[in-house]
C-alpha cells in the first residue's frame, strides 16, 4: 500500500514537472521563435517568394504602406473578414522581411472622420456593402521619399492567387528609381493605335506590353526604322516581318555585342490574319509568318518552315455550344507539367501557358550554340503543312492531317555561345546612299564591324507571337468600377520572367511563379479529352447518318401530289416510319456518347469524394482501434506477470 502511494506521489511530481516544462517551453518560443514561421500549406500560402524578398531587401530608398481595413464592418461579412486577415498577415509578413525599408500603417477609417478624409486623399475607396449606407474600406495606398505614391482602391478577394504580386508590384514601383530600357520592335499593332481594317476601330495596347510598362521603361521601335535606339537594356522582337536589311544588321551587330534579346516569332500569326494579312484587304499588315532567319540560325536555332505544331495531349478545350461537350483544338495549346522546363530560371514556377496556332524549332548542327528548350510539346504531337489551316476548316480535317511521330518539339529556347554575323561582309550597302549619308551615320551603329561575338550570346527565341494577346491568358472584368485583369494562364509571368532574367535580375520572377492556386483535375480533363475524340467521330458519322435520313424522309413526304404522307401507300408509310425510327436511335446515340462522358465524371467524382471525405476518418478509426486492442493486450500481459510474481 505504501508503495502504491509513493508511486501515485511520483507520477504527481511528473505531472508538475511536465507542467512547468510546457509552460517554460512556450514563454521561450514566444521570445526566441517570434519571428520563426512554419508554413505547412501545400502551396506556401504564407511564404514570401524569393522574388519579393528580394524586392525589400534591394530598395533605393524606404516605402510606406498605408492598408486601410473597416475591420468592424468585414467582421459582419465571413469571406470578406478572412480576407482582410490573409491580407494583414501578407503585409505585416513583408514589413519583416523589409530590414526596416518598409513602413506599414493599418488603419482602420470611421465615418466622418480624418482616417476616412486620409483614404479619399491617397485614393482609397469605399465600397458600399448594404443598402442602408454602410461602407468597407479594404485598399492599400503608398508613398515614396521623393512624393511618388501609388494606390490599390480595393483589394479584390478574387485576385488572391495574384496579390503578393500585385503589393510587391506597388513597392517595387516606389522603391526603384530608374527603370531599365526595354525596345520593342513589331510588325503588329501591339501598341495599339492601328484602325482595324474590318471595323474601322483603333485597338487598345496589348495587355501584356501595358503590364510590361509598370516595370519597365518600353520604348517602341517602328518596324520600318533602320537603326537601333542608344542605351537598350534588352531588344523585345514580335513577329518581326520585313525588316529593312540595315535594321538587320543593327540587331546582328547588337547581339554580337553583348545585347540582350527575346524573340517571337510565328509561322501562322493569328493576329496578322485578321489584319488582312499583307493580302488585298490589307496591303500594308504584317505578314501572316515570320521567321527571322537571316539572323537565327547564326543564333543556333531555325524555325521549321511552312509548319506548325500539333498535340493531342496537350490540345485546348473549347466550348462554343454549352449544349456540348468542348471541343479540342490541337493547334491551340495549354501547356502543363513537363512541357514546361522547372529547371531554368524563366520557366521555373509556371504553370500553365496557352499559345496559339505555333511553330517548332529545331536547334543548328555544328553551330557550337547551346540549345536549351524552355518549352516541348508532348510526345503526342506532330506537324501539320501550314496551308492547311485555313478559316472555316473543322477540327477533324486539322486531325487527319496531323501524323504524330513521337517526338518532343521544342517551342521556346534559351540560346547560348559564341555566335558568328550573318553579315560577314560587314554592313550592307544601302541602295541610294551617297557619302554624305555614309558619314552621317547614327552613333549607335558598331564602327568596327563584329564578325563574331566577343562572349556568349544570350538570346531567347519563342515560336508563337499570339500567346501574348489578352484572349489567350487574361480576363478582364469591370468590377467596382475597375477594370479587373484575372489571369488565366502564366503568359504574362513568361514574358516578364523572360525580360527580366535577360536584363540579369532575378528580382522578381519568383513572384509571378504563383500564377494561381487552382488545380487542374488531370484524370477528368483526359476523360473529357477520350469522350470528345469518340464524340467527334460517333458525331460525324450519325450525323452524316441523319442527313440522309432526313433527305429520305422529305423525298417520301414529297411522294405523290405533294400532301405529305397522307397519300402514300402502305409500305410508304411503313418505310417513312422506320425512319422516323432510325432517326430517334440516332439521337438516342449521340446523347449516350456524352452520357458515358458524364458517368465516367461522376464515377470518378464520387472516388474522389470518398477519398477527401471518409478514408482519413477510417484511417484514423481502425487506428485507435489498433491502439486500443494493443493497450489491452498490453495490460493483460503485466496484470498476468503480477498474478504470476504473487505466486
Amino acid at each position: 500500500m505504501a508503495k502504491l502511494t509513493q508511486q501515485k506521489s511520483y507520477s504527481k511530481i511528473g505531472l508538475l514537472i511536465l507542467a512547468v516544462l510546457l509552460v517554460a517551453i512556450v514563454a521561450a518560443s514566444q521570445t526566441m521563435l517570434r519571428s520563426s514561421r512554419l508554413d505547412l500549406t501545400e502551396n506556401q500560402l504564407y511564404t514570401l517568394s524569393d522574388g519579393t524578398k528580394d524586392v525589400l531587401q534591394n530598395l533605393a530608398e524606404p516605402v510606406n504602406l498605408y492598408f486601410f481595413y473597416s475591420r468592424d464592418q468585414a467582421s459582419k461579412l465571413g469571406q470578406v473578414q478572412t480576407w482582410g486577415r490573409r491580407v494583414e498577415e501578407l503585409l505585416s509578413e513583408m514589413q519583416r522581411a523589409s530590414n526596416g525599408k518598409l513602413t506599414l500603417q493599418i488603419i482602420e477609417p470611421t465615418p466622418f472622420s480624418e482616417q476616412e478624409d486620409q483614404a479619399t486623399a491617397l485614393g482609397v475607396e469605399a465600397v458600399p456593402i448594404n443598402n442602408l449606407g454602410d461602407t468597407l474600406y479594404l485598399g492599400l495606398a503608398g508613398t515614396n521619399a521623393l512624393d511618388g505614391s501609388d494606390v490599390i482602391p480595393f483589394l479584390q478577394p478574387n485576385r488572391e492567387s495574384q496579390l503578393e504580386y500585385d503589393i510587391t508590384k506597388m513597392v517595387y514601383e516606389l522603391g526603384v528609381l530608374t527603370k531599365p530600357v526595354v525596345g520593342v520592335l513589331s510588325s503588329l499593332p501591339v501598341f495599339g493605335g492601328k484602325n482595324n481594317p474590318v471595323n474601322g476601330q483603333r485597338s487598345e495596347p496589348w495587355l501584356t506590353i501595358s503590364q510590361m510598362e509598370q516595370f519597365f521603361e518600353v520604348q517602341p521601335i517602328a518596324d520600318t526604322a533602320t537603326e537601333l535606339p542608344d542605351d537598350l537594356g534588352l531588344l523585345v522582337l514580335i513577329h518581326p516581318t520585313n525588316l529593312a536589311e540595315s535594321m538587320l544588321y543593327a540587331i546582328d551587330q547588337y547581339v554580337l555585342g553583348g545585347g540582350k534579346a527575346l524573340v517571337f516569332v510565328d509561322p501562322n500569326s493569328e493576329v496578322a490574319m485578321r489584319m488582312g494579312g499583307a493580302g488585298m484587304l490589307n496591303p500594308d499588315a504584317a505578314s501572316p509568318d515570320s521567321s527571322l532567319d537571316k539572323l537565327l540560325p547564326n543564333w543556333g536555332a531555325r524555325l521549321i518552315k511552312e509548319k506548325v505544331l500539333g498535340d493531342a495531349d496537350y490540345a485546348l478545350g473549347l466550348q462554343t455550344d454549352p449544349r456540348k461537350p468542348p471541343e479540342y483544338h490541337v493547334t491551340l495549346l495549354g501547356l502543363r507539367g513537363e512541357a514546361i522546363n522547372q529547371d531554368d530560371t524563366i520557366t521555373s514556377g509556371l504553370e500553365t501557358l496557352n499559345l496559339g496556332v505555333t511553330g517548332a524549332l529545331e536547334p543548328v548542327k555544328d553551330s557550337g550554340i547551346e540549345f536549351l528548350p524552355l518549352l516541348q510539346s508532348s510526345a503526342n504531337s506532330g506537324l501539320i503543312d501550314t496551308y492547311i489551316i485555313q478559316p472555316g476548316i473543322s477540327q477533324r480535317e486539322i486531325q487527319a492531317a496531323l501524323k504524330i511521330d513521337d517526338d518532343r518539339y521544342t517551342i521556346a529556347a534559351r540560346l547560348r555561345g559564341k555566335a558568328k554575323s550573318a553579315f560577314p561582309d560587314g554592313k550592307p550597302t544601302i541602295a541610294g546612299a551617297n557619302d554624305e549619308d555614309i558619314a552621317d551615320e547614327p552613333e549607335n551603329f558598331v564602327q568596327a564591324h563584329q564578325k563574331q561575338s566577343a562572349g556568349d550570346i544570350n538570346v531567347v527565341v519563342v515560336a508563337d507571337s499570339d500567346m501574348l494577346t489578352d484572349r489567350y491568358w487574361a480576363q478582364v472584368q469591370n468590377q467596382f468600377g475597375q477594370q479587373v485583369i484575372q489571369p488565366v494562364a502564366n503568359n504574362l509571368d513568361f514574358l516578364l520572367a523572360a525580360v527580366d532574367n535577360l536584363l540579369g535580375s532575378s528580382a522578381l520572377i519568383g513572384i509571378r511563379s504563383r500564377a494561381g492556386y487552382s488545380r487542374p483535375f488531370e484524370k477528368v480533363n483526359e476523360l473529357k479529352r477520350e469522350a470528345n475524340a469518340k464524340y467527334q467521330a460517333k458525331q460525324e458519322e450519325l450525323e452524316s447518318k441523319l442527313k440522309d435520313i432526313e433527305a429520305s424522309l422529305t423525298s417520301l413526304r414529297n411522294q405523290g401530289d405533294g400532301t405529305a404522307a397522307l397519300t402514300l401507300d402502305e409500305n410508304s408509310q411503313n418505310q417513312l416510319q422506320n425512319y422516323m425510327n432510325e432517326r430517334m436511335e440516332v439521337r438516342t446515340d449521340l446523347r449516350s456518347v456524352q452520357h458515358e462522358l458524364d458517368s465516367d465524371i461522376k464515377m470518378l467524382g464520387n472516388w474522389l469524394r470518398f477519398w477527401n471525405i471518409a478514408f482519413v476518418p477510417l484511417l484514423l478509426t481502425l487506428l485507435a482501434l489498433c491502439m486500443v486492442l494493443m493497450r489491452r493486450r498490453t495490460d493483460r500481459a503485466a496484470a498476468a506477470n503480477r498474478s504470476t510474481t504473487r505466486s
